[in-house]
């Protein structure tokens, strides 16, 4: 019971999982397929799964009954059946006077051609050695820097990603306003932004010198009009902190080291917004109506393997056997020898001994043997010392043969995987990834021929065949 448990997901997954899949099923254009074993809601379940939590491919796989590539691979197409949503989900705002400032005497009529609130965010990231300067911040750490407008209604309506941490958030605005599908604002209508962003048409920022952050208003309140529009513009400039600081708990991916290649990075960052955008915008009402908040489905993790899966499995569980039982038979050889060794050993060769038995000799032979040697004691004498070369050559015999069979045993199973991984993590000095070659790693393991050529080509060859693999 403890085990099952272990390995389903929270509620939360589990009814976010089936929302996006009822949307992305009958709604979107069926921008996914159910396969023969894994079933649309479990491919945006360990979706989410991995971005809500920031889980690694490995430990999903063993959770859901999946392989590490399977993982990998519709994680990808969840992640671009996602990034097509963008144009639905995430759209710029119209020119009505959003609710929450037409009902609030603190805000309207002063503000009523505000449509949202814009600002930048920074989100971890991995790049590789040579580069990363131009993504260290402020702060020192290597991170994107995200441009992000949102409604009051704590929805996106504009992201840029991709930008390095270094960049000012003007240029990064700059270039979100100048570009073809960029953000536009409309006509009269302006964002509210921080002192940052400087003076320009299309946003307006707080009084320098004066008073701002709501706290610093916490003892006292304003003493002048600019004091009191600055508490009123932060008041509702904060919206877009809390949107930030919500997608960031929400999808815990945001703030932990990424694991994927930069532009995956990028397309994560899209992906969780749309899913938060997605969130905010259905009615609660609905998720009872859909059931989403009761207990898993058993059907949820299919321990079923795709056919391509099961081809796999079968060619290693054969390869195993064939090993097994070469193993088996070399084992019992040994034995078999060693019996014979002991044998031959004990075997009592006085010249009283009438009982003696030659080797490979049948009931008449041995009769007539023995009337042989009754007639005649030099034949005897010949036979005995004839007979006595023959076993000491069999136990010679036996008696090499062990140490033969196991040099060879021990280059049967001998472990080469200790060389692939040497092999795999000594491209980290290339600028490649370590949790990206440890994926690599696990890999080859399962693919062996796959393996054998990546040991057999140049480092050079080697880079390119690792760029090509963390492209898809």
């Amino acid at each position: 019971m403890v085990a099952n448990e272990r390995l389903k997901p929270d509620k939360v997954t589990v009814g976010l999982g089936s929302m996006l899949t009822w949307n992305l099923l009958g709604y979107w254009n069926n921008l996914l397929q159910s396969t023969k074993s894994v079933n649309i809601r479990e491919q945006v379940v360990i979706f989410l799964h991995i971005i809500g939590h920031n889980v690694r491919f490995r430990v999903i796989g063993s959770r859901y009954y999946r392989s590490t590539e399977t993982i990998y691979r519709y994680f990808r197409v969840v992640l671009r059946a996602i990034l097509k949503l963008y144009k639905l989900v995430i759209r710029l705002p119209d020119e009505s006077i959003p609710s929450e400032i037409r009902n609030n005497p603190r805000f309207y009529p002063y503000f009523k051609d505000c449509i949202g609130a814009l600002d930048g965010t920074h989100v971890h990231t991995s790049v590789p050695l040579n580069i990363q300067g131009r993504f260290r911040n402020h702060k020192g750490g290597i991170t994107q820097n995200v441009l992000a407008a949102i409604t009051f209604d704590l929805k996106f309506s504009y992201v840029l990603a991709g930008w390095e941490g270094s960049a000012h958030g003007y240029r990064i605005l700059s270039d979100a306003l100048s570009c073809s599908r960029g953000l536009r604002i409309p006509e009269g209508k302006y964002y509210l932004a921080d002192a940052g962003y400087g003076i320009r048409n299309g946003y307006i920022t707080p009084y320098h010198g004066v008073r701002y952050h709501l706290k610093e208003f916490s003892d006292q309140g304003p003493k002048n009009a600019k004091e009191l529009f600055n508490l009123r513009h932060s008041s509702l400039r904060i919206t877009i902190e809390r949107v930030l600081g919500i997608l960031k708990k929400q999808f815990r991916v945001l703030d932990a080291e990424p694991f994927w290649n930069f532009q995956t990075q990028v397309d994560i960052v899209l992906a969780c917004c749309i899913i938060q955008n997605h969130i905010m915008g259905v009615d609660p009402n609905d998720l009872l109506n859909y059931g989403l908040y009761e207990e898993p489905e058993s059907d949820l993790i299919i321990p079923t393997l795709t056919e391509r899966e099961e081809r796999e499995e079968a060619r290693e569980w054969s390869a195993k056997e064939t090993k097994l039982h070469r193993l088996c038979g070399l084992i019992i050889w040994l034995e078999i020898l060693r019996s014979f060794a002991r044998t031959f050993a004990d075997i009592d060769l006085d010249d009283g001994n009438q009982d003696s038995v030659p080797i490979d000799g049948d009931n008449e032979e041995i009769e007539e043997v023995r009337t042989n040697v009754s007639s005649s004691g030099t034949s005897k004498r010949k036979r005995k010392n004839v007979q006595e070369s023959v076993v000491d050559e069999q136990i010679k015999f036996v008696g090499e043969q062990p140490g033969k069979i196991a040099n060879a045993l021990e280059q049967f199973i001998a472990d080469k995987t200790p060389h692939l991984y040497e092999e795999v993590i000594s491209m980290e000095e290339e600028g490649l990834d370590d949790d990206f070659l440890c994926f690599v790693f696990d890999y080859l393991v399962s693919h062996e021929s796959e393996a054998k050529a990546f040991l057999v080509k140049s480092k050079k060859h080697r880079k390119i065949w690792l760029q090509k693999f963390s492209q898809g």
